[in-house]
C-alpha cells in the first residue's frame, strides 16, 4: 500500500472519500495507533497535510486517517454535520447548512471509515484518536458523545463544541485547545465572525458557548473534581489538567492564538482569523493521546 492512499466508500447511497497516510515504520505484524483528523468547515482533506500531520505521523508512528466532509463542491468547501450549537436563549441551531439540508449521517460515515481502515491495516482498537479544528473539532465532540465505544480520546481545536445536553454511554478523555484571540469561535462565548467578516448564524441572539463552559461540561461527564493543575506552559500558552477525573480532561489556551491550528498553517490573513501560535503544537496533543 502506498504511504498516501485515497479511498472511496459508499455510505447512505453517497460516494464518500478519505485519505490514509502510513508512516515509514508501519509494520502489519504490529497493531498501530490511529489518528483521525477532521478538517474545519469550508475546508478539505488538504488541511491535515498543510498542518503537517503527516510529519507527526512519522515522528510518533501512527496511521493518519483524513476523511472528507460534504458540501456543494466535490473537493473543497466541505463541512461536517457536527450537531447542535447552543444559543443564548437556550435553544439550538445547526450551522452546517449543506450537511443539515441533505440529512448527512456523518457519525455513521466516520464509524464506517474506521471499520474500513481496520479491514486493511492492523489497528490497535484501544488507541483510536480523533482531532479536528473548528467544525471538525465540534464533530470530534459529537463522536465522543455518540460513538464513545470506538474512540479512545479526542482533542478539539478552536471549537464551539457540541450539544451541552450530551450524555455519552461512557466517559471519553477530552483535550480542548482554544485561542483567546479567536475572532470566529469566541473564547468567552458569543457570536463570532467568519474570515470574511460576516457574523455566524441567522439570528441576532446566536451565541456559542465559551471554552470554559465546554470544559466544565466534560468535567461533569468525566467525573472530575473542581480543581486543576498546570501541566504545560510556554510563552503565552498553558495547559491545565483537571484533578481526580475518571477520564482525563485537559484545557489548553493561548493569549495570541486565533482561529488556527497550533503551529499550523496561516491559511488566512491574521487580520481575518488571528495568528498561528508556536507556543503549542501537535506535540502536546500527542502527549495527551499517549497517556490513554
Amino acid at each position: 500500500m502506498p504511504r498516501i492512499n485515497r479511498d472511496a466508500l459508499k455510505h447512505d447511497g453517497r460516494d464518500r472519500f478519505y485519505q490514509l497516510y502510513l508512516p515509514k515504520s508501519y509494520d502489519s505484524s504490529e497493531a498501530f495507533s490511529l489518528v483521525m483528523y477532521l478538517h474545519g468547515g469550508g475546508g478539505s482533506m488538504n488541511g491535515a497535510f498543510n498542518n503537517k500531520l503527516d510529519g507527526y505521523a512519522e515522528k510518533y508512528h501512527f496511521i493518519l486517517v483524513v476523511p472528507a466532509g460534504t458540501g456543494p463542491g466535490a473537493k473543497r468547501f466541505l463541512g461536517w454535520r457536527s450537531g447542535k450549537i447552543w444559543q443564548s436563549d437556550g435553544s439550538f441551531q445547526e450551522l452546517t447548512k449543506y450537511a443539515t439540508q441533505n440529512n448527512i449521517d456523518d457519525v455513521g460515515y466516520l464509524s464506517t471509515v474506521l471499520d474500513d481502515v481496520a479491514t486493511k491495516l492492523n489497528i490497535n482498537p484501544n488507541k483510536v484518536f480523533v482531532t479536528g479544528i473548528s467544525n471538525g473539532g465540534a464533530m470530534s465532540y459529537r463522536l465522543a458523545c455518540e460513538m464513545p465505544e470506538k474512540i479512545t480520546a479526542i482533542a478539539a481545536v478552536a471549537s464551539a463544541g457540541y450539544d451541552l445536553k450530551c450524555t455519552p454511554k461512557k466517559p471519553v478523555p477530552v483535550m480542548h485547545i482554544h485561542g483567546k484571540s479567536d475572532p470566529s469561535t469566541l473564547f468567552y462565548g458569543g457570536r463570532g465572525k467568519n474570515p470574511f467578516g460576516f457574523p455566524y448564524g441567522k439570528l441576532s441572539e446566536f451565541s456559542n458557548p465559551s471554552a470554559k463552559t465546554m470544559i466544565e461540561k466534560w468535567q461533569v461527564i468525566n467525573q472530575c473534581s473542581n480543581s486543576s493543575k498546570q501541566i504545560y506552559q510556554k510563552g503565552q500558552a498553558q495547559c491545565l489538567e483537571s484533578d481526580a477525573c475518571k477520564k482525563l480532561v485537559v484545557f489548553c489556551f493561548d493569549e495570541s492564538m486565533g482561529h488556527t491550528w497550533p503551529s499550523g498553517e496561516q491559511y488566512f490573513s491574521p487580520r481575518r482569523i488571528g495568528q498561528v501560535t508556536y507556543d503549542i503544537s501537535f506535540d502536546q496533543i500527542w502527549g495527551f493521546f499517549a497517556k490513554q
